[in-house]
C-alpha cells in the first residue's frame, strides 16, 4: 500500500473534518512535505500560524507560534489554524507536539514574556474590571502588548509604567459580568 492510498480513507473517518475544509491533493501533499523533513532537524514554516519540527517517524513539534492568534480564530482554511493540523495529522496517522520556544505578535515582534513575572496580576485602575496576566507563552491563548499603560478594554490609563512592553492574557470577565448587570437593571 502506497502512502497515498493510505490517506484518502483516513481522513473524513470521524467525521469532524469535512470533504470541503481541503482536498485529497491538499492531503497528500502535507504529508509527503512531513515526510520530505529531516528527523531532528527539518522543520515547517506556516505563515501566520508557526513553525513545525519534524521529531519521529509521524511526529511533528510546534516551536513557534507566528502572529499570536489563538486557536479559535476566524481564519480561511485548514492549513490556517494549529487546531486543525493537529486533527488534520492525528487523521492521516501523525502527531503534533507543542514546545514552544519562540513566540511572534502579528508584527512579527517577538512576545515580551519575562519568565520571572509569570502568575504576575493587575486589575485597570479606571476601574472597568479587566484583569492583565503574565502566562507562559502557549498557542491556545491570545497575548496583548500594553503600550504607555492603556487599558486594551477600555482604553483608559489603566495600568503602570512597568507593564509596557509586556504580553499579557487579557481577562474580561469582570467587564462582561458588569455589562451584564448594567443591562438587567436597565
Amino acid at each position: 500500500m502506497s502512502l497515498d492510498d493510505h490517506i484518502t480513507p483516513q481522513l473524513y473517518k470521524d467525521g469532524t473534518m469535512t470533504p470541503d475544509m481541503f482536498s485529497v491533493e491538499q492531503a497528500r501533499f502535507a504529508v509527503r512535505l512531513w515526510k520530505s523533513m529531516a528527523i531532528g532537524s527539518g522543520t515547517w514554516t506556516l505563515p501566520g500560524v508557526g513553525k513545525y519540527r519534524r521529531t519521529g517517524d509521524t511526529t511533528l513539534t510546534l516551536i513557534e507560534i507566528h502572529a499570536g492568534n489563538p486557536v479559535n480564530a476566524v481564519l480561511g482554511n485548514v492549513f490556517d489554524r494549529h487546531d486543525f493540523i493537529v486533527k488534520f495529522a492525528n487523521q492521516v496517522g501523525w502527531i503534533v507536539y507543542e514546545n514552544v520556544e519562540k513566540a511572534y505578535d502579528a508584527e512579527k515582534v517577538e512576545l515580551n514574556v519575562p519568565n520571572e513575572e509569570i502568575g504576575r496580576v493587575a486589575v485597570c485602575s479606571a476601574d472597568c474590571g479587566t484583569v492583565i496576566r503574565i502566562e507562559p507563552v502557549d498557542v491556545w491563548k491570545r497575548f496583548h502588548k500594553i503600550e504607555e499603560g492603556v487599558c486594551p478594554v477600555c482604553l483608559d490609563d489603566g495600568f503602570s509604567d512597568d507593564w509596557n512592553g509586556i504580553h499579557v492574557v487579557i481577562d474580561e470577565k469582570s467587564v462582561m459580568l458588569r455589562r451584564k448587570q448594567v443591562e438587567e437593571e436597565e
